[in-house]
């Protein structure tokens, strides 16, 4: 068994939260997965625990600067789910792991104690105004290559729930098959092979539901997804067009491209950097503002479906998130219309309430002086009547009462007492 070495290099490049990047660098520092066994007291000692303590304490980036706290949140996450995968015996969030847990805890009050953890690189859900945007500016549209690109990219990425750089770069030509429903009725069908959370380890690696995309009954051809795919397709080199191909190719330069061209594209992948910042470059164009990002288009697709009513464990089929709480992640941030709705109720909402109840208040006022100004007869004298007669029957029966009070103590002898009568 390998000793502990706390002045391993942890300093790794982890970029994407790279499991493959982290577990090899641990194993480099000689960890260790199996676990320890002591043999006194027969109870599993994980020398892994010494290793997490030391790298939650110590890893960086590989500019030497510090992860934001819930990176180190994710990586844990990310290495208890790949040893749940490969049948580890002990849970990183139980009692045996009680020292790296207090480290990592530790770790993230200090993170935070200098400013970390403020989200400032999350990416935000595109709304409707931001979608018709993309569309009025060009950025989504049939007149040029790169245009008619990101809008395939873009409703792949916002039907199919794709994660904006990892699965939309490994998506493949033969992924996305066009298919016809029982009324005739043309689909776009997505066929996953891995990714994040099913990459075929599990048992359960596959999505319940294969993810759709129906054309819309009305708007322009640009808010079509199946209309501006055929004419990507139309538009590939043949050569590009086997199973195997890669979904998004480098457009050809407009300035090379004569009127009659019928190919847009070169028959090689579009780089990764170029697909990486898609999102955020044709967002930039169109004026809008906000941390917009390919990862974006996936938030949009579950905060969207989660506002109009659609149940967690739809949204989950579609997405292909392994827990529901991930789902409830994405929805838990206010979106920037909602906090102008609660600065509009905050302004303004309780003024208007204060006039409502004040001219609520002066109408039941004016209704009760009309009905003293101009009474009902009849009602007055049916009202004097019941008056009179109820005020004799209460004289009535207190002449009644007294007499049974008198009654219950005929021929007693009382001495010294004193008797008190509440009303």
């Amino acid at each position: 068994m390998a000793s502990f070495d706390p002045s391993a290099n942890f300093n790794i490049i982890c970029e994407d939260l790279d499991l493959e990047k982290l577990l090899q660098d641990l194993k480099e520092n000689n960890f260790e997965i199996e676990p320890k066994r002591d043999e006194e007291n027969d109870v599993e000692v994980p020398v892994l625990n010494e290793y997490l303590s030391e790298m939650y304490i110590s890893i960086r980036k590989s500019d030497g600067s510090n992860y934001e706290p819930s990176s180190l949140e994710a990586m844990k996450n990310s290495i208890e789910r790949h040893l749940k995968d490969h049948a580890y015996p002990v849970s990183l969030r139980g009692r045996l792991f009680h020292k790296s847990n207090k480290a990592l805890a530790a770790k993230k009050q200090q993170l935070k104690s200098i400013g970390k953890g403020r989200n400032r690189y999350a990416s935000e859900a595109l709304t409707e105004d931001d979608e018709n945007a993309l569309l009025t500016s060009g950025e989504i549209s049939f007149e040029n290559p790169s245009s008619l690109q990101f809008g395939v990219f873009y409703y792949f990425g916002k039907y199919f729930a794709l994660r904006g750089r990892d699965e939309q770069r490994k998506l493949k030509f033969g992924d996305v098959q066009e298919k016809k429903d029982g009324s005739g009725n043309n689909y776009q069908e997505f066929h996953e092979r891995s990714s994040k959370t099913m990459d075929g380890t599990g048992k359960k690696d596959y999505r319940m539901t294969t993810p759709r995309i129906f054309s819309p009954n009305s708007g322009p051809p640009e808010k079509d997804p199946i209309a501006l795919y055929r004419e990507f397709v139309r538009r590939r080199p043949e050569e590009a067009k086997s199973e195997e191909s890669p979904m998004y190719l480098t457009p050809i330069p407009m300035k090379r491209l004569l009127d009659s061209s019928l190919i847009w594209y070169y028959p090689r992948p579009m780089g990764k950097n170029t697909l990486g910042t898609l999102v955020k470059n044709a967002a930039i164009k169109a004026g809008l503002e906000g941390k917009l990002t390919n990862h974006s288009l996936r938030k949009s697709t579950v905060t969207t479906l989660s506002k109009a009513g659609v149940a967690p464990h739809k949204i989950q089929q579609i997405t292909g998130h392994k827990s529901l709480q991930s789902i409830a992640v994405y929805d838990s941030k206010l979106t920037i219309q909602e906090q102008k709705q609660m600065c509009s109720i905050l302004s303004n909402e309780n003024g208007k309430c204060s006039k409502k109840r004040a001219c609520a208040t002066a109408s039941r006022s004016e209704a009760e002086s009309e009905t003293a100004i101009v009474p009902n007869p009849e009602i007055l004298r049916e009202s004097s009547t019941n008056y009179i007669t109820n005020t004799q029957n209460e004289q009535r029966n207190t002449l009644n009462a007294s007499d049974n009070f008198s009654d219950m103590f005929r021929g007693a002898v009382i001495t010294n007492l004193t008797i008190n009568f509440h009303k």
